[in-house]
């Protein structure tokens, strides 16, 4: 019945932030978290499942450059509530007090007004969520592997895992395709879910997307396609329930996608006082506004050394001109372009072009 509350959600920094939010229900050593469906403001009521459990407060905040969680410290025990041998009544806050009965005895008390609809809760970043759950059937979605029809995990508790992907993070070369493996157990037992349906929603950028479902095999098994495109971060929920609001399992993966960046000389053999013009091209489009910055590089023995940096335009391609003043030989060099590190608003992974070999005679 107390009350746990926080004033904000921290202070973060970078543009472009949105934010998820979750009370979490863990073990009382901490450990074995999931979200309490529904719990998703500033402020959490204890109830009596939350008895011998701790709770905490998740918030995970997400823009193009990365999505990182932070939760609050845990809360202590939750115990369960002292009887009184007169257990107060609780004074009603929205119905109002009945009129005064006869001979001094007060009337009976009105109705509890109804309570007004609160906000949609938001799940995992990303992920849709039920705003309607009165006519949902309180169903279990989905087949616990080798037990009999209506067996439920204990607990109601769920695991749902990336496997063999480390630190959540799969690395693509630009235009190839990838897969990853997820794997839905309950939680205490280690028991695989199977026939449960899996929601997918994917972000790149600040643009968020609703992905077609995938469903666990008979092992608990479900494989997640990762199709050509920009970098992305992909949010994997399960509802155990047909009347679950949110997830009570979720999974998160980052797919980093190698840019693309080629680079043509206008010459490649000229004298000394000419001029070389490079042009450079992105592909894959998501060129912020302002342009993705780049890096103009020769290589000097075996490591390359920038002279320039030129920025693109809203199509992602670049021209420079460069010219040769202080050629006194025959020399050949090698030139490229490369994205610079750190522009969180253009999502792919920094890389360079491919050298262009330019000679240049006195």
């Amino acid at each position: 019945g107390d009350q746990l509350a926080l004033p904000d959600n921290g202070t973060w920094s970078g543009p472009n932030v949105t934010y998820a939010t979750a009370w979490q229900q863990c073990d009382a050593s901490g450990n074995g978290c999931v979200q309490i469906p529904g719990a998703t403001g500033l402020s959490y009521t204890t109830t009596a499942a939350d008895v011998g459990r701790r709770l905490r407060y998740s918030v995970t905040a997400t823009n193009a450059a990365d999505s990182v969680t932070v939760s609050s410290p845990l809360s202590g025990i939750v115990t369960a509530q002292e009887n009184s041998a007169a257990p107060p009544v609780a004074k009603p806050e929205d119905g109002s007090n009945g009129g005064n009965g006869g001979d001094g005895t007060n009337g009976a008390n009105g109705a509890n007004g109804a309570n007004g609809a609160g906000g949609s809760p938001t799940g995992a970043p990303g992920l849709s969520t039920s705003t309607n759950t009165s006519h949902a059937e309180h169903t279990f979605l989905g087949r616990i592997a080798g037990e009999g029809a209506g067996t439920t995990c204990p607990q109601d508790r769920a695991s749902l895992v990336l496997e063999h992907i480390k630190g959540g993070r799969v690395a693509l070369r630009y235009g190839r395709k990838g897969t990853a493996q997820l794997l839905l157990t309950c939680t205490t037992t280690g028991k695989a879910i199977a026939e449960a349906q899996l929601q997918i929603a994917t972000r790149t950028g600040a643009a968020a997307a609703v992905a077609s479902d995938v469903t666990t095999d008979g092992v608990g098994h479900a494989v997640l396609r990762l199709g050509t495109g920009a970098s992305r971060g992909i949010t994997v929920g399960y509802r155990m329930y047909a009347d679950d609001p949110i997830a009570r399992a979720t999974a998160s993966l980052k797919v980093l996608v190698d840019s693309r960046l080629t680079l043509k000389a206008n010459h490649k053999v000229l004298h000394n006082g000419r001029a070389v013009t490079l042009r450079g091209a992105l592909a894959g489009g998501h060129i912020p506004s302002r342009g993705v910055s780049l890096a103009v590089q020769w290589k000097d023995g075996r490591r390359w050394r920038p002279f320039a940096q030129v920025k693109t335009d809203r199509r992602g391609t670049v021209r420079y001109a460069y010219r040769f003043t202080r050629t006194t030989k025959k020399l050949a060099y090698q030139l490229r372009m490369q994205v610079i590190k750190g522009q969180v608003d253009y999502p792919f992974v920094a890389t360079a072009s491919k050298p262009v070999k330019v000679t240049v005679a006195p």
